[in-house]
């Protein structure tokens, strides 16, 4: 019998090696080709080809590499840490910006603690991540809730299409009930109110002043600090009764 952590390795040397198949034929960057290798194993193993790329020799190695995935059969959680050990290995082969590092999991957990003592007599309960980034939190946090056989409807919002195309991926393969959003948080958002507001908020300052004019947390002076105002807005995006647990990165 093959343990969780050996079902995990596996599946990981394997994508890797397809990842890296990919990226040297197309000539682009680790994350590009995670991305595609990870839609082509969705779309039923189908190699994505444009102009002739990748060459026949590549797609027919990506074909012999995906048949040898077994990632559509592991559990939930065991696909979410899969990609996200491909994503942490992105992390160091594109020098990805401290902004864009996913949460770790360790803060997943906490999280996920503190739900279950606020949710523990609501019937369907409704997440909002208003920073979803790559979905490691939002993903995380599902999971250990549908252990507890809650009923959860969840909202990602970011403004990165890198990083909500991967977290799109993550939840198809997750079979996830997650609804994502490409948009702005600090702009009216397009989902209703929910009964918990979780985030990993970027440190830094918003850049379009007009658009925090409503804020009490904006500054008089010069760009307002991002994470304030996405603190205040995660309140706004509380029903009656809500509850909001934000985490300041780093």
């Amino acid at each position: 019998m093959i343990g969780k952590m050996e079902k995990i390795q596996k599946e990981y040397s394997l994508l890797e090696e397809a990842v890296k198949e990919l990226q040297k034929n197309l000539q682009t960057t680790y994350l590009d080709a995670l991305i595609e290798t990870l839609e082509n194993i969705l779309d039923n193993n189908q190699v994505h080809v444009e102009d002739d790329k990748p060459d026949k020799k590549t797609v027919a190695k990506l074909k012999e590499l995906y048949a040898d995935s077994n990632i559509k059969n592991l559990e939930a959680d065991e696909k979410r840490q899969v990609i996200q050990l491909l994503i942490l290995k992105s992390y160091s082969e594109d020098k990805i910006q401290a902004n864009h590092q996913m949460t770790p999991d360790s803060i997943g957990m906490i999280v996920s603690y503190l739900i279950e003592l606020f949710a523990d007599s609501k019937k369907v309960l409704t997440i909002t991540d208003i920073c979803v980034g790559t979905g490691n939190l939002l993903t995380d946090i599902y999971n250990n809730l549908d252990k507890q056989n809650k009923n959860i409807q969840a909202y990602g919002i970011d403004n990165d299409d890198t990083l909500l195309a991967l977290a799109s991926i993550s939840t198809q393969f997750q079979k996830q009930n997650i609804e994502l959003y490409h948009q702005d948080a600090i702009e009216e958002l397009l989902i209703p109110k929910t009964d918990l507001v979780v985030g990993d908020l970027p440190v830094g300052y918003y850049p379009i002043d007009d658009k925090v004019s409503g804020y009490i947390t904006k500054n008089n002076d010069g760009h307002s600090y991002a994470h304030y105002v996405l603190i205040e807005k995660s309140i706004r995006q509380l029903k009656e009764n809500g509850r909001s647990i934000i985490r300041r990165f780093p």
